[in-house]
């Protein structure tokens, strides 16, 4: 479960602006996929693959570049794009 949430946190910074986004907008965010938590959490788990880092933060995919602000890095992206190859980094509101 805490993988699939890592994920998503992922997919969240990837379509945010300059790939970050404060800490609190992450979480209203996770907020409001909660709402249709069992078909994005059944997508999510699909696409966890059997190799996976074990923490976004230690496995170098996600930083902290300011008090309060997460920021998705290339090999996030990367990581990202090795789960589904046509993840579009777009704004999600586009």
């Amino acid at each position: 479960m805490a993988l699939s949430w890592q994920l998503a946190v992922l997919k969240i910074l990837a379509v945010s602006e300059d790939g970050q986004a404060s800490v609190a907008s992450v979480t209203r965010s996770l907020s409001i996929l909660v709402t249709g938590a069992d078909e994005w959490e059944a997508r999510l788990r699909r696409s966890i693959p059997t190799h996976h880092p074990c923490d976004i933060f230690s496995g170098g995919l996600v930083d902290r570049p300011a008090r309060g602000v997460w920021r998705i890095l290339p090999a996030g992206r990367d990581y990202l794009r090795s789960l589904e190859p046509s993840f579009e980094f777009k704004k999600a509101a586009e």
